[in-house]
């Protein structure tokens, strides 16, 4: 019976660490979803052309981020080097794509898709879906065993009873 207990509290042990977990890194992904609101809020939009395509090598694997240029609605020509990279690279230099640009400070650029402008969020997001998802997972099981009816021993003879 002891070994029973203890398994049951190492699963109430995990479905709170799952819960804890989903409700931290929805915090952060809510964190930075606010971050790219408040940036576009602040930018413009604008086109640009991929220029070149930055190498990234290590030693597991290569990725490329594209570099863009656009120019600003003053007309200064900014060269940004995006953050995101990918194998196989998302652009093609000579293609034209939508960028969001902080008016005040055009340096900071994001191409307008998806994955350039909203990563973290979207990371944290789903990663906060997962460990909840594993908490109640872990809660289910909780669930099951406590409503488990203890088993019946068999009785051998009269002096057991």
């Amino acid at each position: 019976m002891k070994g029973q207990s203890g398994w049951l509290t190492f699963l109430r042990i995990v479905k709170w660490v799952g819960f804890a977990q989903s409700a931290i890194f929805g915090l952060v992904a809510i964190g930075f979803a606010v971050k790219t609101l408040i940036f576009i809020e602040r930018s413009s939009s604008t086109t640009a052309t991929v220029v070149e395509l930055d190498r990234h090598e290590n030693e597991d694997n290569v990725s490329f981020s594209p570099v863009f240029s656009f120019s600003t609605s003053d007309g200064v020509v900014q060269a940004v080097h995006s953050d995101s990279s990918s194998n196989p690279p998302g652009f093609e230099v000579g293609q034209k794509v939508l960028v969001r640009y902080e008016t005040r400070n055009p340096s900071n650029a994001r191409i307008a898709t998806f994955w350039q402008t909203w990563p973290f969020s979207a990371a944290f997001g789903i990663a906060s879906c997962v460990t909840g998802l594993v908490g109640l997972f872990f809660r289910w099981l909780v669930f099951k065993r406590e409503m488990r009816k203890p088993a019946l021993r068999q009785i051998s003879s009269v002096d057991q009873i």
